[in-house]
């Protein structure tokens, strides 16, 4: 009996650690899919260049990564507190790192979703297909959520 109980619990622990690793690669896949396909140079060059978006990035994100995505003078400007808005208290991204947005996406979506689209997206999409799949994204999105998800595959192009 309690060989059954230990295969059990042995059962149980590869499963578990299975699932985690097959959640983990499947959400790394995603993500660089949407760094690489989905943003391109105009848009990065927009998404940049505003204020509301650079403001975001400075107040959620550590010195370094502003570094990386702003430059030098924005970890100056943030140091220095400097608000040119106007703004009392900037928004905050809703996640911080790779693995907030997998989590953040993977509860937004189920797997075989993610899988669709991301055969839609690398097969090439036609322009209702993409105007379809940019309503399904933010209907299961806020704002916020979207931005920092934006801004998260920004860095993870930047890297690769």
């Amino acid at each position: 009996m309690k060989k059954w109980i230990m295969v059990l619990i042995l059962a149980a622990g590869i499963g578990f650690a299975g699932y985690k690793y097959v959640y983990h690669a499947v959400g790394n896949k995603i993500m660089e899919q949407v760094a690489d396909e989905v943003l391109n140079a105009k848009e990065t060059t927009e998404m940049l260049a505003d204020p509301e978006v650079k403001q975001m990035i400075q107040s959620s994100l550590d010195a370094e990564d502003v570094k990386h995505l702003l430059g030098e003078q924005a970890v100056a400007e943030d140091r220095a507190g400097t608000d040119k808005q106007g703004h009392s208290s900037p928004k905050k991204m809703a996640v911080k790192n790779k693995n907030e947005a997998i989590k953040l996406v993977m509860d937004k979506f189920s797997i075989g979703e993610l899988k669709d689209m991301a055969a839609k997206v690398k097969g090439g999409m036609t322009g209702q297909e993409k105007a379809e799949l940019k309503q399904r994204v933010s209907e299961r999105f806020s704002e916020d959520e979207l931005d920092s998800l934006k801004i998260i595959a920004l860095m993870e192009a930047e890297k690769h």
